[in-house]
């Protein structure tokens, strides 16, 4: 099973298994370019001591606030999945 999913989907989900192996929700998330790569990725905090706001500590809330636009990046072509 874990040969069939893409390779968005498999750091997605390595991203979720952090996350719960850390103490918190399982999700993860990541945001790729229009040829797939990889521009940025993380999980959830939201249950890990040194997180300073907990009810931001969101996947997706982090990697699209780590995600750098000073680089060029049209935000609307990117991907995120979660």
């Amino acid at each position: 099973m874990w040969k069939d999913l893409s390779p968005q989907w498999q750091i997605v989900l390595e991203e979720a298994w952090k996350a719960f192996s850390n103490g918190c929700a399982p999700i993860g998330a990541a945001v790729f370019d229009n040829n797939g790569h990889l521009l940025v990725k993380g999980h959830n905090t939201s249950g890990e001591s040194a997180v300073m706001n907990p009810k931001l500590a969101h996947a997706e809330l982090s990697v699209l606030q780590r995600l750098d636009i000073r680089s060029g990046i049209n935000v609307r072509s990117v991907k995120l999945y979660t």
